[in-house]
């Protein structure tokens, strides 16, 4: 379609992750023009991070997709297992299993996140190698300048470019002003497969993911498990673990927890779970050394009160990144995406007050509902509620079965 002939803008999307690409697909459907750059030359250059959870946005989601999206099956990162998604929560001392799990109506999945972006990479030009370094705003419309020397126009920028936005910086004046900070706590991090009844065993505590809360000498721990995907068999899982607590240098680079070593990093969390129930110990027990992650992971936390209503715009990470112990980054991305792409629709390219106008209401929007989601996350470390208190999924928990799963 030649954008100079539609009436609404022509957009360029800086990111090639979930919330740049929902976007994507959701102008694809409404007839609206678009180009997508990716700051890596190879879209497998890095890792695209474990599963994630989808829930509140699916109805719109799915709603906002253009038909030739087909088989969203495929990214349930139970398959070809036929459990439901779910994610459970314990306490240390009360055995009983808190979460929250799909109904079987599809309105709660885990998806394994690269095949997600594969799906909603159908269909869509990404233009890889597209790291941008300069961004020039008129009344007129707005240009992207690249490193490879090469520009692109439009009428409105979308950064969803992650934590390290430069789209950010362009909006705030550089890095002086960067609201976004390394949250407060030290992770340990690392890879494992469980087989026959270990695997089994895993799956009855949560299909997809299960948090255990308990305390040593004072300090608060989360100890994450997650199931990233299966094999094609049906007989193995591929885990990954974090042993996570609040830390005030915790956002330091030189922190032991990020510099230390794969064997000191592996002795360290098997000490501390130590007096856990063997069953939460299991896929910690069984990582090989070499599978811990070093450097560990930083996590991060980004709370904006304002944007300047103007062409270019951000979603997802690079206007409320968080940590995600509330399962709740990729869907807010998402759902910025869904809403913005709304807001697209409805300006008038030639008309500048009409993208601001429209460009406002969807900024207040998101930076209260991000922002809101964002604090929350934030807070899960020093929240001391029972499991049976909190939302995980986007549902308020309840009391779940303990199935008895065979593989």
């Amino acid at each position: 379609m030649d954008s100079s002939t539609t009436k609404t803008p022509h957009v360029l999307i800086l990111g090639a992750g979930l919330g740049g690409l929902t976007l994507a697909q959701s102008l694809r459907k409404k007839g609206i023009t678009f180009r997508v750059f990716e700051r890596d030359s190879d879209p497998h250059a890095r890792p695209q991070g474990w599963a994630i959870a989808l829930h509140s946005i699916l109805d719109e989601f799915h709603a906002s997709m253009p038909e030739d999206l087909m088989n969203f099956e495929q990214v349930n990162h139970l398959r070809p297992l036929t459990l439901p998604a779910e994610i459970a929560l314990y306490r240390e001392g009360d055995d009983r299993k808190y979460g929250g799990r799909d109904d079987g109506t599809g309105k709660f999945v885990r998806a394994k996140r690269n095949v997600l972006r594969n799906w909603l990479c159908n269909h869509i030009n990404v233009e890889y190698g597209k790291k941008a370094e300069r961004i020039k705003e008129t009344d007129d419309g707005v240009v992207v300048h690249f490193a490879d020397g090469t520009s692109a126009s439009g009428d409105v920028v979308v950064g969803a470019d992650g934590v390290h936005s430069i789209t950010w910086h362009y909006i705030f004046g550089g890095r002086q002003n960067d609201p976004m900070r390394v949250h407060k706590s030290a992770t340990i991090n690392g890879l494992t497969q469980l087989s026959g009844s270990d695997f089994a065993e895993q799956l009855s505590l949560g299909h997809s993911s299960y948090i255990v809360f308990f305390e040593r000498k004072g300090q608060q721990y989360m100890l994450f498990i997650g199931l990233d995907s299966v094999s094609n068999d049906g007989k193995t899982g591929n885990y990954y673990w974090n042993l996570i607590w609040a830390c005030e240098d915790g956002d330091r680079d030189d922190h032991w927890a990020y510099t230390g070593g794969q064997k000191e990093l592996l002795a360290h969390t098997k000490s501390v779970i130590e007096a856990l129930k063997p069953e939460f110990r299991k896929v910690v027990d069984m990582t090989p050394e070499h599978m811990v992650l070093v450097p560990g992971l930083h996590f991060h936390v980004c709370l904006i009160d304002e944007l300047p209503a103007g062409r270019v715009t951000l979603l997802g990470d690079a206007a409320h990144a968080m940590p995600p112990f509330r399962g709740e980054g990729g869907c807010q991305a998402m759902d910025d995406a869904l809403k913005l792409a709304r807001a697209i629709e409805a300006m008038e390219k030639t008309d500048v007050n009409s993208i601001r106008t429209f460009m406002d209401s969807y900024q207040r929007e998101m930076l209260e509902r991000g922002g809101k989601a964002a604090r929350l996350s934030a807070e899960v470390l020093q929240d001391n509620r029972n499991p049976s208190e909190r939302v995980v999924g986007g549902q308020t928990v309840r009391i779940l079965p303990r199935d008895e799963i065979l593989v």
